[in-house]
């Protein structure tokens, strides 16, 4: 959390208005994938409807392990709007 937790990745104590929204998730980010990251499939599912419960900032859509932190937009984004609409997967 530390390394993230810089003014370029939106962690500023002195902007009262976006602080703790960031650090929130920020240590979403962080616990999914240190803590949360070392499951299979079943255990990801399983920690995904346990976390919705208890912290709704999450999108319905997928899972909470799809989501990175948008610092622009000071938000949770999914891993796919990041590439580009011309990316695709490779077969091999």
């Amino acid at each position: 959390m530390d390394c993230l937790a810089t003014k370029e990745n939106g962690i500023d104590p002195s902007n009262e208005e976006t602080f703790e929204t960031m650090v929130k998730l920020w240590f979403l980010f962080c616990m999914i994938w240190s803590l949360c990251g070392t499951v299979n499939e079943e255990g990801r599912l399983k920690i995904d409807a346990f976390i919705r419960e208890m912290e709704g900032v999450f999108p319905l859509k997928d899972t909470i392990y799809d989501y990175y932190v948008d610092t622009r937009q000071k938000t949770l984004i999914s891993w796919e709007d990041k590439l580009s609409s011309q990316w695709r997967y490779p077969k091999e």
